[in-house]
Formats: C-alpha cells, sequence, structure tokens
C-alpha cells in the first residue's frame, strides 16, 4: 500500500510540474516561468533582452530583414544604436514587449543599452 502512495504521489508531483510552465517549449521565456531563464533560443531574427544581457550578442541577417528586439525579462532596456543604417532608429525604455527595426543597408551595426552598462549586441547586416 505505501508503494502505490508513494507512486501517486510522485505521478502529481510530475503533473504539478509539466502544468506550471516550467516545461514550456520556450523554456519559460515567454510563458510564466519566474525565474526569466530561457533555456532555448530567441526566435529568428531576434534579440532577446535578458536582465543584463542580449541573446544572442549578435545575429546576422540578409538585407531588408525586420529585426526583432523582445523584452520578456521584466528589466526596462533601451536601445541604442553606435552607427545606425539611414531608416533605423533607437528605441526607447521598454519593459516588455518586441520593437521591431527594418535593416536596409548591408553592415555591422553594433547597440547597448545605456540602463546597464556592458549589454550590447551587434546585428551584421548582408
Amino acid at each position: 500500500m505505501k508503494k502505490i502512495a508513494l507512486l501517486a504521489t510522485l505521478a502529481g508531483f510530475a503533473a504539478l510540474i509539466s502544468c506550471s510552465g516550467y516545461a514550456s517549449t520556450d523554456g519559460g521565456y515567454l510563458s510564466g516561468n519566474p525565474t526569466g531563464v530561457n533555456n532555448n533560443t530567441c526566435p529568428d531574427n531576434t534579440l532577446c533582452m535578458r536582465a543584463s544581457s542580449f541573446q544572442p550578442a549578435s545575429i546576422t541577417v540578409a538585407k531588408g530583414t525586420v529585426v526583432g528586439f523582445q523584452n520578456s525579462s521584466g528589466v526596462d532596456h533601451n536601445i541604442i544604436f553606435d552607427s545606425a543604417p539611414a531608416g533605423v532608429s533607437d528605441i526607447g525604455t521598454i519593459s516588455s514587449g518586441t520593437a521591431t527595426r527594418t535593416f536596409g543597408a548591408a553592415g555591422s551595426f553594433a547597440l547597448h543599452c545605456t540602463i546597464h552598462a556592458g549589454m550590447s549586441a551587434t546585428v551584421v547586416v548582408q
């Protein structure tokens, strides 16, 4: 009888964990994972903002691509381009959501968050 009770308890814990959002396909980044840890990559053509870093630190896209800047961290961030291509502007402070910019010129475009020292990334356009 004790074995059955133990198995039932373990099954209950497994069900609880699988329904909590921690086993989501986005690694909890977009769902309800309160740790904010994303064990998976960001969507294609997107820089994701973490608490104090970008993921990935560099992306490479084709000319004319719309690049997303996604903040699901719950922490305020901004995006300032060191030298932006024509038609691409900085992104003011956002605490959630996704802002997009279309990169129509080839080059390597460094960017950073002025709120968090050392938080930087690069968009490479081919």
